[in-house]
C-alpha cells in the first residue's frame, strides 16, 4: 500500500518532513550556548542567515512530523498501524514540548531531547513510507 494512495495529504506532509530534514542539514547553526566546546555561554547577539534558515526549516520539520503521525492515525486502514501512529504522535508532541522547554532553559540535555524526537519519528517515517 502506498501512503500517498491512502492519503494524499499524508504523502504531502511526509514530503514536507523530508524537505525540512534535508534543508535543516544544509543550513548549519552558528555556535551557541557553549557548543561546540570553547563557544561562549548564551546566545550570540546576532545570528547568521544560515542559522535563521536552519531554525525556520527545523521548525517546519518539528511541526510536520507529529502532524504526519496524526494523519497516519486517521488515514491508515489497519488497526495496528493506527495504534503505532497514535503512540508515535503522542511521543512526538511530548518531545516537541520538552525540546522547547529544554531550549528555553538552556538545558545540557537539549540535544538528547532533540534526538529522542528525531530517532523514533524518522524510524516511524521510514516504516510508514515502506507500507
Amino acid at each position: 500500500m502506498a501512503v500517498s494512495g491512502v492519503s494524499p495529504v499524508l504523502g504531502i506532509v511526509l514530503a514536507i518532513v523530508g524537505v525540512g530534514l534535508l534543508l535543516s542539514g544544509a543550513f548549519r547553526m552558528d555556535p551557541v550556548r557553549s557548543y561546540p566546546p570553547g563557544t561562549p555561554e548564551g546566545d550570540p547577539p546576532a545570528t547568521s542567515i544560515w542559522h535563521r534558515l536552519h531554525d525556520a526549516v527545523g521548525m517546519i520539520l518539528f511541526l510536520a512530523l507529529p502532524a504526519a503521525a496524526v494523519l497516519a492515525l486517521i488515514a491508515l486502514p489497519e488497526l495496528g498501524w493506527k495504534i503505532v501512529s497514535g503512540v508515535v504522535a503522542l511521543w512526538l508532541i511530548r518531545t516537541v514540548v520538552a525540546f522547547g522547554v529544554a531550549w528555553k532553559n538552556d538545558s545540557p540535555r537539549t540535544g538528547l531531547v532533540q534526538r529522542s524526537f528525531l530517532v523514533p519519528g524518522l524510524l516511524w517515517t521510514g516504516v510508514v513510507i515502506g507500507l
